[in-house]
């Protein structure tokens, strides 16, 4: 099942749930129900962006590591040593929003 048909099945769900205590589901119900399954991340903006080069953006993370998507559309990444879990959230948060810059690009 997709991301988003798992979605509508959890609004679903809160609200036959709501209607069974008769009563109708408010957006925190739902907002709580999605939080329990999933984790909502923030994407950053990049840190640097190379217009002159075409699509090149760069994401830092605390200055331990970078995503780095290239020209090509490519994503470098670089860690370095241990992460704390904000670290590793960030690092993770980074890595998404470059998939979608290079996914987005033509």
């Amino acid at each position: 099942m997709s991301i988003r048909n798992e979605l509508a099945q959890i609004v679903d769900d809160v609200a036959e749930q709501a209607t069974r205590e008769g009563r109708i589901a408010s957006p925190l119900d739902v907002v709580d129900a999605i939080l329990a399954r999933y984790a909502v991340v923030e994407l950053p903006e990049p840190v640097r962006e190379y217009q002159e080069q075409g699509p090149a953006a760069e994401w830092t993370v605390r200055g331990n590591g970078y995503a780095l998507v290239r020209n090509d559309l490519t994503i470098v990444v670089s860690f370095k040593g241990a992460a704390s879990p904000a670290e590793a959230r960030q690092m993770a948060a980074a890595l998404v929003a470059a998939a979608n810059r290079a996914e987005a690009q033509p």
